[in-house]
């Protein structure tokens, strides 16, 4: 289990990069090309985040693997968005980072 944490938590680093740079760079110049690496980039961070997450072992972490997920959902939803060249990306990439950041101070501390 070890080394698929270690591969999870490179796969959620590297996908976070390239949706933070592809977003740059699909507001800064808007090309296309960036639309698609930002679905790349979310894809590759939905795979590491489900091989980082804890075992819901109780009601609370069961609660908020789901919240999650649907941050993951929201994520492939930016991406489509992007491709379809729809300004509301915007709304869905924001609530979804909303809702990773308040996951993350929500988690239990690890042991």
């Amino acid at each position: 289990m070890k080394h698929n944490r270690n591969t999870g938590t490179y796969l959620f680093l590297s996908g976070y990069t390239v949706v933070i740079f592809s977003t740059l760079v699909f507001i800064l110049s808007d090309l296309k090309p960036a639309a698609y690496a930002f679905a790349v980039g979310a894809l590759l961070t939905i795979v590491g985040r489900y091989l980082t997450l804890p075992a819901p072992t109780d009601f609370r972490i069961k609660r908020l693997n789901n919240i999650l997920a649907i941050g993951a959902i929201l994520l492939i939803a930016t991406a489509y968005l992007m491709i379809i060249d729809n300004n509301i990306w915007a709304i869905t990439l924001t609530i979804s980072a909303f809702i990773d950041l308040f996951t993350t101070f929500r988690y239990p501390k690890a042991q």
